[in-house]
């Protein structure tokens, strides 16, 4: 299917050459997903690998840091890109394949996979992607905020309580330092939106 996609931009030009780029590149950014999360299942099949999760360094930060370091990443960046990956896979395979196919962007992806967290119950988690699958064929372009408006108005259709634990959360999203007296260090903790999350760790990542 990739090669066929690839074949597709061929002599194309203009708006047209824009249109089967992109979605080359939306495929091909589902398989790199899709390579990362077999770098964890190889990991996690590994001899040891029970005990490695003991370790300061487990397979996920291992797994995060080959993915940095071949994609010249943050580990922030890699872990959270791992973190769809596999959420892609085991969650929403129906979406997962609309991806592969180039026919959604990464950022509708990781905003179904963000939006639909909480539903956790196995027939609404199939429900959703089965949704999600149909729905997203027909969607226009649409801004962030309108995207997860509709993806929203599809999780309260599957899951209702989901959406309330996720409007929850968001209200309840704080960033607390605490500084330790006389020790010249201060622990930092706190519940942010992701791409909050991601921005901050690049910034302390660069000091």
């Amino acid at each position: 299917m990739f090669d066929e996609l690839v074949a597709q931009t061929a002599g194309v030009r203009g708006a047209g050459a824009v249109a089967a780029w992109s979605r080359v590149e939306s495929a091909a950014c589902a398989r790199r997903l899709a390579a990362m999360a077999t770098m964890l299942d190889t990991a996690y099949a590994a001899d040891g690998s029970a005990s490695r999760d003991q370790w300061c360094l487990d397979n996920w930060d291992a797994v995060s840091a080959y993915i940095a370091a071949a994609g010249l990443l943050t580990s922030g960046v890699a872990s959270n890109l791992l973190l769809v990956a596999v959420a892609l896979r085991e969650r929403f395979p129906k979406v997962q394949a609309l991806f592969a196919d180039g026919l959604i962007t990464y950022q509708v992806v990781r905003a179904i996979v963000a939006r639909g967290a909480n539903v956790t119950d196995p027939d609404a988690l199939h429900a959703l992607d089965t949704a999600l699958a149909e729905a997203l064929v027909g969607w226009e372009p649409m801004s962030v905020a309108k995207t997860e408006q509709h993806i929203d108005a599809i999780v309260a259709q599957v899951d209702p309580l989901a959406l309330r634990r996720t409007q929850t959360r968001a209200r309840d999203r704080s960033l607390n330092v605490h500084v330790e007296d006389g020790s010249g260090l201060a622990a930092v903790f706190g519940s942010l939106f992701t791409p909050d999350a991601i921005a901050l760790d690049v910034r302390l990542n660069a000091l």
